[in-house]
Formats: structure tokens, sequence, C-alpha cells
């Protein structure tokens, strides 16, 4: 099975019903960076540690998807391991947040 592309997996995580809270200041995402799933604002969040401390990415608030199986938690999970796995091999270089059509987006070039 083909896995989905870094654009395609963040534009449905955001389109998901998440709140991406990274600061609108775009950022170099560097081999340094750890991605992980943590807790922010009470709920799962794609968090990623740098220099300055952590930052909460996406904030996973939204259940529609759990009768799936596919929780918060678990799209969190999953997100936070992808973000890592391309950071490690060099994917993810540049991150910006904003708005698309009145969603919250998080723009990620490769």
């Amino acid at each position: 099975m083909r896995k989905p592309s870094l654009g395609a997996l963040v534009a449905a995580a955001i389109a998901a019903g998440t709140s991406a809270v990274l600061p609108s200041q775009p950022s170099q995402a560097q081999s340094r960076n750890q991605f992980f799933c943590g807790i922010s604002q009470g709920k799962p969040s794609t968090v990623v540690r740098t220099s300055r401390g952590n930052q909460p990415l996406i904030v996973w608030n939204n259940e529609s998807f759990s009768s799936s199986g596919w929780t918060p938690k678990r799209r969190c999970e999953e997100v936070s391991t992808r973000f890592q796995r391309f950071n490690d091999n060099g994917q993810l270089r540049f991150m910006r947040a904003g708005t698309f059509n009145g969603h919250k987006v998080l723009c990620i070039d490769s």
C-alpha cells in the first residue's frame, strides 16, 4: 500500500478538525529537531522539540474519526512519527502556518 505524501498527510490532518498552533513565522526544520506526540491544551498534540523548547504544531481535538479507530491520540502518534521520519530523511525543511479558505493550514516544503 502506497503511503500518502507529506503534503497530503498534513492537508488531511488540518482538514480533519485539528488546530495548527505553529507560529506564523517560517521555521527551518533541522535534523536536531524532534517530533513527538505530546499534550497541549489538554489534548494529544504533535509537538516539535527545538533549541527554543517544545512547540505544539497540531492539537488533535476532533473526535469525528474515533469510531473507525482513528482517535485523536492515534492520529497524533501516526502523524508525529511521519514528521520525524521525514525530518530524519532530510525531507522536512520549511514550515509555516497560515489560513486558506477560512481553515488553518500548515505548509511544508521538502
